[in-house]
């Protein structure tokens, strides 16, 4: 794998909240969540489906992938791969040049784990990895979480892989130089000075 390197120029990283992205940032997710769809859209359209597993499937691209789906098979579908997503977890991967930033600055910075994904998803995910990342608040994404915080927004640190989230936390009004856009597949480490 490839090693990236992100560094962002704080003055003191304990004066600073850190908003963390759970899906393909904090755990690696593509996979598991392709192969779980794959299964579901087996199950009830009866069609070996094949898909970029490296790129995120969610439900809005299922809607555009099979437009002639009435409403009945494309919440069948949403449903079994509800149900089916927890037997994949396996096929998950933690990233843990993340999780060992995250344990070193827990004791100086409040760390928040910030989700768009269903919450029955993130527990999932979070009882799977229980003994690897340091226990926090979940909040859902970035409006939310500085709103409930009470954080300013220029002292909040970011860890995002989708580039909507990364537009939906400048729209917020935190600063692109707080914001770390982690590419999906990566090795990624983080270096503060």
């Amino acid at each position: 794998m490839t090693s990236n390197l992100y560094i962002i120029n704080v003055d003191r990283i304990d004066l600073y909240t850190i908003f963390c992205d759970m899906d393909n940032t904090l755990v690696y997710t593509n996979y598991a969540n392709y192969i779980a769809y794959k299964r579901a859209i087996r199950d009830v359209l009866d069609e070996n489906f094949v898909f970029n597993s490296k790129l995120r499937l969610t439900r809005e691209v299922i809607k555009k992938l099979f437009p002639n789906i009435d409403y009945k098979q494309y919440n069948a579908i949403i449903k079994l791969k509800e149900k089916y997503y927890s037997d994949y977890l396996f096929l998950t991967k933690l990233n843990l040049n993340l999780v060992n930033l995250l344990k070193k600055f827990k004791k100086t910075s409040r760390i928040v784990l910030v989700s768009s994904s269903r919450k029955i998803r993130v527990h999932q995910i979070l009882d799977y990895y229980k003994d690897d990342i340091p226990k926090g608040k979940f909040f859902n994404k970035y409006e939310y979480a500085l709103y409930v915080m009470g954080v300013d927004s220029s002292r909040v640190i970011i860890y995002e892989d989708d580039l909507n989230q990364v537009k939906s936390a400048l729209d917020f009004g935190i600063p692109l130089k707080n914001i770390v856009n982690i590419d999906i597949g990566g090795d990624y480490e983080k270096v503060y000075y």
